[in-house]
């Protein structure tokens, strides 16, 4: 039950309730002149054929506010990586659509406000995790995840979308994204002792596209692979001012 629907239930419960009590609570009209007349005399008789209505509307009332805090917690869970507890790839789609609504009219009415996307994909990840162990991967995934956290701002949306590879949405212009992306590259390598560091790919939005969007950061973080790791690439070329050399 959506919340709409819950406010619904409980107000149609009370009108239900104020439409058949009412009555009970009025006097009935002498020889059937006049208006009925509230009654004090009868009303404890009249209160009993009530309470059992609103003792129903109080439960239905607190069913419908524990469903309600029932399916916002399905619905966190559901758009949350279990592991890292980062927005997980359902939860990046709908970020990345909501920042790009629009952003063509923005644009046109003078805001410099950017989107741009920031893959991060861990090198070597499966030899990492071949030689150490799954449980001493997952704990790398939660560390990255952390160190991701910390080179971002609050405001930007950081998602773990596959098992090795992490999202960032940022409302950033391209100097800017690329400055975050090798505090990325940085906090990782810090944060693991050297034991695991990151490629990164950079691409920001022209216009709605999200399809196309990825298809630039996916390209840029290819060729940050190819070129060594542990470096960021940039669709808009490959001598990105932010590329590290490789270690």
């Amino acid at each position: 039950m959506s919340d709409h629907s819950s406010r619904g239930a409980v107000r149609t419960a009370w009108q239900i309730t104020a439409l058949t009590a009412l009555p009970l609570l009025a006097s009935p009209r002498p020889e059937g002149r006049g208006p009925a007349r509230w009654s004090t005399g009868t009303a404890t008789g009249r209160l009993a054929t009530v309470l059992p209505g609103t003792a129903a509307l109080v439960l239905l009332h607190r069913h419908a506010r524990r469903s309600r805090r029932v399916i916002e917690e399905l619905e966190r869970r559901c758009r949350t990586d279990a592991l890292t507890g980062l927005g997980n790839r359902g939860a990046f789609d709908g970020d990345l659509r909501a920042r790009l609504r629009g952003i063509a009219g923005r644009r046109r009415h003078g805001d410099p406000a950017g989107v741009t996307l920031v893959l991060a994909d861990i090198d070597h990840f499966k030899a990492y995790n071949d030689q150490h162990g799954h449980p001493a991967g997952d704990r790398a995934l939660v560390c990255v995840a952390r160190a991701l956290e910390r080179a971002c701002r609050s405001r930007d949306g950081v998602h773990r979308i596959g098992g090795e590879e992490f999202a960032v949405v940022l409302s950033a212009d391209h100097t800017s994204s690329l400055l975050i992306a090798d505090r990325i590259r940085r906090l990782v390598s810090a944060s693991t002792g050297d034991r695991l560091t990151v490629s990164l790919g950079v691409a920001t939005a022209q216009h709605e596209d999200v399809e196309a969007l990825i298809a630039q950061a996916d390209r840029a973080l290819y060729r940050a692979k190819a070129r060594g790791r542990n470096r960021i690439e940039s669709h808009r070329g490959p001598r990105s001012e932010a590329s590290a050399p490789a270690r």
